[in-house]
């Protein structure tokens, strides 16, 4: 596909942040799980959701929290003092259960691309099951190709290792290749790797560090794709 970019044949996606509303699929998962880990007791409650980033009294994650953006391994050992980590990681897989919610126009995007014969994955930090078993709930799983978590053995962004795997699962050329994400982690993940970077988001750092930007995915890929 040629874009204002250059020819792209691969986009990898982040998946929360990125090919899901981070906050509409996560806010009331996290709370909940980590009530029902502590079983009530406040005090564990309150230091399981610091180490988290996740804000009691409005009930949704904190913008930059670790749960952004830290492996499912990084979490566990911050959650490991306040709660029994095998009880929690039941509970986020329970309230988890049908609840991704894709960013708006996400999948009318992948269609696009689809039909354009562009090779798509799935760079995660959060394991390789759970991310597809989120494909599965949005009938998304027929787009991607390969799906790389934190536990694939590529290791964890912001490590390039993760965008370098699934650039060998697919075939792919790094100069054709594109990783889309909202956080540093992802940028660097991509940068690392050589491949060329888009950010979603409004923070001018970020923004900065990314071949093109955009406040949302629909007018991201607005500008990357050429016209006519």
């Amino acid at each position: 596909m040629q874009t204002v970019l250059g020819e792209i044949n691969t986009i990898l996606f982040d998946k929360d942040g990125t090919l899901l509303d981070f906050h509409a699929t996560w806010d009331h998962v996290l709370g909940a799980a980590l009530r029902e880990a502590t079983g009530g007791d406040g005090q564990q409650l309150a230091g399981a959701a610091n180490a988290v980033g996740f804000d009691l009294a409005t009930g949704t994650i904190l913008a930059n929290a670790p749960f952004v953006a830290e492996s499912n391994h990084k979490l566990g050992k911050r959650l490991r003092p306040f709660v029994d980590l095998d009880g929690f990681n039941q509970a986020m897989r329970h309230f988890a259960k049908e609840t991704a919610v894709p960013m708006l126009g996400m999948t009318g995007l992948l269609q696009q691309l689809s039909a354009a014969a562009i090779r798509l994955a799935v760079v995660t930090n959060d394991s390789e099951a759970q991310a597809r078993r989120q494909l599965h709930q949005l009938g998304w799983v027929d787009y991607f190709d390969v799906v790389v978590g934190y536990d694939s053995g590529y290791g964890a962004k912001p490590d390039a290792g993760p965008v370098l795997g699934a650039l060998a699962l697919l075939g792919s050329d790094p100069v054709t290749s594109l990783m889309v994400g909202d956080t540093m982690h992802d940028l660097r993940s991509g940068l690392g790797a050589g491949v060329l970077t888009a950010y979603i988001g409004e923070e001018p750092e970020l923004a900065s560090l990314a071949d093109v930007a955009g406040p949302s995915i629909v007018t991201l890929f607005e500008s990357i794709l050429a016209l006519g």
